[in-house]
């Protein structure tokens, strides 16, 4: 599943998938098994499991509103970790962020940009193969 320009929510669900964000800061959710992640240009946020918000268009909505903002790269994790931001009392963390039983999912963010000004954030789960770069935020699900 290809996203294109702009920005994105993609979601694999339950199959094995390729999920490509392409330009934009995007949402790529892998799903209960092995899939493949790539964000591509821009901050993205790739998480390599599931999330209670699959399927809520109300959440999904919040989160993008808080990760397009214009608020720089920690204060949009630490909003979207804890609430307060543009996605309201909508979280991303591990009450609502699950593993999918240690799959070794292979999540690529995107290629380093110069001073590192590209910056992705990372849910990943034992045996995950990904491509952070010093900077990126990697949280263990």
């Amino acid at each position: 599943l290809d996203g294109g320009a702009d920005n994105d929510v993609l979601d694999g669900e339950a199959d094995t998938d390729s999920l490509i964000g392409g330009t934009g800061r995007d949402l790529l959710i892998g799903g209960a098994v092995l899939d493949t992640l790539a964000g591509g240009a821009d901050e993205d946020i790739l998480i390599g499991g599931t999330t209670s918000h699959s399927g809520n268009a109300v959440a999904l909505t919040a989160i993008m509103a808080e990760w397009t903002s214009a608020n720089a790269y920690p204060t949009r994790i630490t909003n979207l970790l804890n609430g307060g931001g543009a996605n309201g009392s909508t979280v991303l963390n591990a009450t609502t962020v699950q593993n999918d039983n240690n799959a070794a999912d292979k999540i690529n963010g995107s290629l380093a940009t110069p001073n590192n000004t590209d910056l992705d954030w990372f849910f990943q789960s034992a045996g995950d193969v990904l491509d952070a770069i010093n900077g990126e935020i990697r949280t263990t699900i």
